[in-house]
C-alpha cells in the first residue's frame, strides 16, 4: 500500500535536488500549483499520466518516488502497458495501487477477481462502477454493520440488503450512519428494541423511521430548548412532543 506521507516527503526532496520550486513542476506538467502543493502535502497523487513525466523531470525512477514495493511495480507494468491478462494481482493490491490508475483499467482487472470479504470490497469500491462493484461482491455477507456502513454508499439498496448478515445495529448513532441506504423495513430491523441515548440520536434517525418506531426509540429524554424540540416536532405526534417539553 502506498503511503502518501512517505511518497510526498519523497517527491519534494527530489524536487528540492533538482533546485525547482513547486511552480517550476507545475509549469512544466501542465497541472496547478495547487496540485503539487497536494502531492507534497500527502493530500492526494499525481496520476499515472503524470507519474512518467514528474520522474523524467526530477530525474528519479517510479520506484524511488512510490517507494520500492509491489504496489509500484505494479504501477510500472501498467506504465509499460504489460498485458493485464497476466497479472497475478489481489483485489487487495489493486484497491492499494487504484488512486493512481485509470478507472478503466481497475475494472479491467477488477472484473477478472472476487472480494473476500465486504471489507475488501469496500477498498476497491470508490474507483469501479456500480455494476462492476456488485458483480465483485455477488455472495457476500457483512461480517458486521461496520462494514456494511463502509460500503453503503457504493452499492444499491437490493445488493446492500443481500450483503446483511442479520446484524443489529448497537446503538441508535450507528443505526443513523446505515438509515440512507436501506429501506425503512430493514432499518427497523436492525434497530429493533433500541433506545436513543440522547435526543440528537432520535433527531438524527427521525426521518427514516415511522412515527411508531421513533416513538418507541425515545427513552424519556426531554428537549432542552424550543430550538431543539422544533428540530423534532415534524417527525412525531402533538401528543408525543408534549411529553418531550
Amino acid at each position: 500500500m502506498f503511503v502518501m506521507a512517505e511518497t510526498a516527503a519523497r517527491i519534494k526532496k527530489a524536487r528540492i535536488d533538482k533546485n525547482l520550486t513547486q511552480m517550476n513542476i507545475a509549469d512544466a506538467l501542465g497541472v496547478s500549483y495547487q496540485a503539487v502543493s497536494n502531492w507534497e502535502r500527502g493530500n492526494s497523487m499525481p496520476d499515472i499520466g503524470k507519474l512518467g513525466e514528474l520522474s523524467d523531470l526530477l530525474e528519479v525512477s517510479i520506484e524511488d518516488l512510490l517507494g520500492h514495493s509491489k504496489d509500484s511495480r505494479n504501477i510500472v507494468k501498467v506504465m509499460q502497458k504489460e498485458n493485464l491478462e497476466d497479472w497475478d494481482i489481489s483485489l487487495s493490491e489493486l484497491s492499494d495501487i487504484s488512486p493512481v490508475l485509470p478507472p478503466d483499467v481497475t475494472e479491467q482487472l477488477a472484473e477478472r477477481l472476487k472480494a473476500r470479504d465486504v471489507k475488501e470490497l469496500s477498498a476497491i469500491a470508490p474507483f469501479v462502477d456500480r455494476e462492476v462493484l456488485e458483480q465483485l461482491g455477488e455472495g457476500l455477507k457483512a461480517e458486521s454493520l461496520e462494514d456494511l456502513v463502509a460500503i453503503a454508499p457504493f452499492v444499491g439498496k437490493k445488493a446492500l440488503e443481500q450483503m446483511w448478515n442479520g446484524q443489529q445495529a448497537k446503538d441508535v448513532e450507528e443505526l443513523s450512519m446505515i438509515a440512507p441506504f436501506v429501506s425503512r423495513e430493514m432499518l427497523e430491523q436492525l434497530g429493533e428494541g433500541l433506545k436513543a441515548k440522547s435526543l440528537e440520536d432520535l433527531v438524527a434517525i427521525a426521518p427514516f423511521v415511522s412515527k411508531e418506531t421513533l416513538e418507541q426509540m425515545w427513552d424519556g429524554q426531554k428537549a432542552k430548548d424550543v430550538e431543539e424540540l422544533s428540530m423534532i416536532a415534524p417527525f412525531v405526534s402533538r401528543e408525543f412532543l408534549k411529553k418531550m417539553f
